[in-house]
């Protein structure tokens, strides 16, 4: 993958590529990510954007589309046995932030959150 153009992200085999952003959109997108308190990680060639809700729930940004970004909320799971396994399960609902939209978005997506999260619950 070309480093000037783009980042690869990968969650246990799911890889999403962001390839259609200039670097000054990639560095906006950097910018709005850190203020709704996403940490980036990287590790070796990959960049992932994620935000740890509580012990068992985490949020993965996805910044692949040129002019939104995604959010993916995931549950990570222990399962008992001999050998426990980790496993992440992923919450099927959809959220994005338009990047033209500029007012009160920490709170669109903390709604989102606890609207998830309390339907799962149920």
């Amino acid at each position: 993958m070309d480093r000037e153009t783009g980042y690869r992200i990968n969650l246990e085999r799911a890889e999403l590529s962001l390839t259609e952003r200039t670097p000054e959109a990639a560095e906006f997108v950097e910018k709005r990510l850190h203020e709704l308190r996403f940490e980036k990680v990287i590790e070796d060639l990959t960049v992932t954007y994620r935000m740890q809700i509580d012990d068992t729930h985490f949020v993965i940004a996805n910044p692949c589309k040129p002019d939104r970004l995604e959010f993916i909320l995931f549950r990570k799971r222990v399962t008992g046995g001999k050998k426990p396994l980790t496993k992440f399960e992923r919450i099927y609902t959809d959220f994005y932030l338009l990047d033209k939209w500029k007012h009160n978005l920490c709170t669109k997506l903390q709604e989102w959150i606890d609207a998830t999260l309390a339907k799962k619950s149920r």
